[in-house]
C-alpha cells in the first residue's frame, strides 16, 4: 500500500472540494459520490478517506465556494460600490457559469432540504452576503440597511435564476437589466 504525505492528502481533499462544488452548482445536489470522484479523477473508494458523508462534502465544498465567490463580489463593490456588486452579480459571465457562480443562485431550493446543522451554516454564509450589501448602503439605520440588503439580494438572486431559466439571450439580458435597476432603485430609497 502506498502511503502519501499529509500535504498530498490535503491537496487531494482540496481537489475533491473544488470538483464537487462545480458539479453541485452545475447539476444539483443529487450528484452521486461516484460521479464527483470520477470528475475529480479519483476512485469512489477514496471518498471516505476525506469525508464522513456526502452531506459533509456538500457543506464543506459549497461553503468554501460561496466564500470565494462572495470575495469576488466584495472586490467588485470595492471598485464600484453597490453598482459594481450588482453589475458583477447580474453579469452574463455569472449567468452563463453556474458551476463557478453563486451557490445560492444555483442551489437555494435544494439547500433548504439539508440537515439543520448544514442549513445553519449556510444561513451564516447568507448573512455574510447581507452584511456585504448592507455595508454599501448609507444614511440609514442598521436595521433598515439589513432589511434593504435582504431585499436587494433577493432581487439579484431571483433575477439571475430567471435569466438562467430562459433560452432566449435577449430575454435573459432584459431580466438582468430590469433586476439590476430594481435592486439599485430599492437601495437608494
Amino acid at each position: 500500500m502506498v502511503r502519501y504525505e499529509k500535504a498530498h492528502k490535503g491537496e487531494t481533499r482540496q481537489h475533491i472540494l473544488n470538483a464537487a462544488s462545480k458539479r453541485f452548482r452545475q447539476g444539483g445536489l443529487a450528484q452521486g459520490i461516484g460521479t464527483i470522484m470520477k470528475g475529480a479523477g479519483l476512485t469512489h473508494g477514496g471518498f471516505y478517506a476525506h469525508f464522513r458523508s456526502k452531506e459533509d462534502l456538500i457543506r464543506e465544498s459549497l461553503l468554501l465556494a460561496s466564500a470565494k465567490k462572495r470575495k469576488v463580489f466584495a472586490d467588485a463593490a470595492k471598485r464600484g460600490g453597490l453598482d459594481g456588486l450588482v453589475s458583477e452579480y447580474l453579469s452574463e459571465a455569472h449567468r452563463d457559469r453556474p458551476d463557478i457562480g453563486c451557490t445560492f443562485a444555483s442551489l437555494i431550493s435544494e439547500l433548504g432540504r439539508l440537515s439543520r446543522k448544514s442549513r445553519a451554516l449556510f444561513a451564516q454564509e447568507l448573512d455574510a452576503y447581507f452584511d456585504l450589501i448592507a455595508s454599501l448602503l448609507l444614511d440609514q439605520s442598521e436595521a433598515e440597511r439589513r432589511r434593504k440588503a435582504m431585499q436587494v439580494y433577493g432581487i439579484m438572486l431571483g433575477s439571475l435564476q430567471l435569466a438562467r431559466a430562459t433560452t432566449n439571450p435577449e430575454t435573459a439580458s432584459w431580466i438582468m437589466t430590469v433586476g439590476a435597476e430594481a435592486a439599485i432603485d430599492l437601495a437608494k430609497k
